[in-house]
């Protein structure tokens, strides 16, 4: 579903993005949907610009956790790669969600405050199952 989904969405375009290295999940969710990857980096024709117009690439420091799209591709790439058997609720074995360790680290993501959108099931499970990143339970009022 996520690979369709995924498609429908235009997150995946079919014949130009590529699996990456190594990665069979990619390979064979692909495939099963009769989705071509696109050329080999090698293969892919070098853009040609004047280069007084060449684009300029601005690193961009940002990153929004209520945006599920922004990181859970990213997300779910890291824990098909370092999960040891298939993951549960109940265990998570071997699995690692680097992306979002990187991101504690490095103060995009704060927790005990910071919140994962309803319904993005990536976030749910690298915070809170991998990582015990959890927000801190509501204070009730006496």
């Amino acid at each position: 579903k996520g690979a369709k989904e995924n498609i429908d969405k235009k997150l995946i375009t079919c014949g130009l993005d590529r699996c990456p290295l190594q990665c069979g999940i990619c390979n064979f969710c692909l495939s099963s949907l009769d989705c071509e990857q696109g050329p080999e980096p090698s293969e892919q024709p070098l853009p040609t610009s004047n280069p007084t117009t060449a684009p300029t690439i601005v690193q961009t420091d940002t990153f929004d956790l209520s945006n599920c799209n922004m990181y859970s591709i990213d997300w779910l790439f890291d824990l098909a790669r370092s999960c040891e058997r298939n993951p549960t609720i109940d265990s998570t074995e071997g699995c690692r969600c680097y992306d979002a360790e990187a991101k504690i680290r490095n103060g995009f993501i704060t927790c005990g405050v910071d919140v994962c959108p309803e319904g993005c099931s990536a976030c749910e499970y690298c915070l809170l199952n991998v990582l015990d990143c959890r927000p801190e339970p509501a204070s009730s009022q006496i």
